[in-house]
C-alpha cells in the first residue's frame, strides 16, 4: 500500500468542478491493418485486459486515511471492473476532426470517480472524415487523474499498452493477479497517527516545490 506523494496529493486536493485535474492522450487507429480489416470491441477489451495483467498499476484506487487526517493511499481494487473503465462510443456523422475535438474536449473537462481506479479509455468509432486518416478508423482517448500519473508517466503507460504488430496473443497471462488486502481501521490509524505531526511541514515543502516549478515554466516561456 503506497501513499500519495505530497506533490500528487496537491493534484488530488486541487480538484474542483470547474478545475478537473485530468491529463490524457488521443490516438487515431486505422483498423484496416488488423486481421480481417475489423477490430471488435470485445477484442479490444480482451487486449486491454491482457496488457493490464502485466502490472497492478491500472487497478489502483484511493483509500482515504481516517477522517482524511492524512494523505490517501493507493490500494489494489478487489472489485476492479474493466468494462467500467473502457467506454465504447460513436461520433455523429460525418465524423470529422471538429466533432472528434468537441467530444475530446467535453470528456476531458469532466473528472473521474475517485472511488475507483482514476482512469478511463474511450473507444471512439466513426472517424470517417479526418484528412490523412482512412475512413472507418477509430480513435482511442486515454485519460488519467493527475494525482495518478504525471505527463511523462501517462505517456509511458499509454505507450506500454501498444504493440508493434497486429498479431496479439489473446488470453495470455504473464503474472498471477493478486489484490492487496484492505487494511483494517486499526491499521489505518496506526499509519495515520505518527504522520499527523509532520503533515503541515510536508504540505509546505510540497507547496514550495510546486511554486519553484511554476516559476521555472514562466521563466522558460518568457525567454
Amino acid at each position: 500500500m503506497k501513499q500519495l506523494t505530497p506533490m500528487d496529493s496537491h493534484f488530488f486536493y486541487f480538484e474542483a468542478p470547474n478545475q478537473p485535474m485530468m491529463i490524457g492522450s488521443l490516438w487515431l487507429c486505422d483498423q484496416s491493418s488488423a486481421p480481417g480489416g475489423l477490430v471488435r470491441h470485445k477484442e479490444i477489451l480482451q487486449y486491454i485486459s491482457d496488457r493490464l495483467n502485466t502490472t497492478s498499476f491500472f487497478r489502483r484506487r484511493l483509500e482515504q486515511a481516517p477522517f482524511q487526517l492524512d494523505d490517501p493511499y493507493w490500494l489494489d481494487d478487489e472489485n476492479f471492473d474493466l468494462e467500467y473503465h473502457v467506454r465504447h462510443v460513436g461520433l455523429p456523422q460525418p465524423g470529422d476532426w471538429r466533432q472528434l475535438c468537441i467530444f475530446t474536449a467535453r470528456t476531458m473537462s469532466r473528472s473521474v470517480d475517485m472511488e475507483r481506479a482514476p482512469w478511463e479509455i474511450y473507444i471512439i468509432e466513426g472517424v470517417n472524415n479526418v484528412e490523412g486518416i482512412p475512413p472507418n478508423s477509430f480513435a482511442v482517448l486515454i485519460r488519467f487523474h493527475h494525482a495518478y500519473v504525471d505527463g511523462k508517466a501517462s505517456l509511458e503507460l499509454t505507450t506500454a499498452m501498444m504493440e508493434e504488430t497486429a498479431e496479439h496473443e489473446y488470453g495470455r497471462r504473464d503474472r498471477v493477479e493478486v489484490a492487496e488486502r484492505l487494511p483494517t481501521k486499526l491499521e489505518m490509524w496506526a499509519r495515520t497517527t505518527p504522520r499527523m505531526m509532520g503533515q503541515t511541514l510536508r504540505s509546505m515543502k510540497a507547496g514550495l516545490t510546486v511554486g519553484r516549478k511554476g516559476l521555472g515554466v514562466c521563466a522558460a516561456e518568457t525567454f
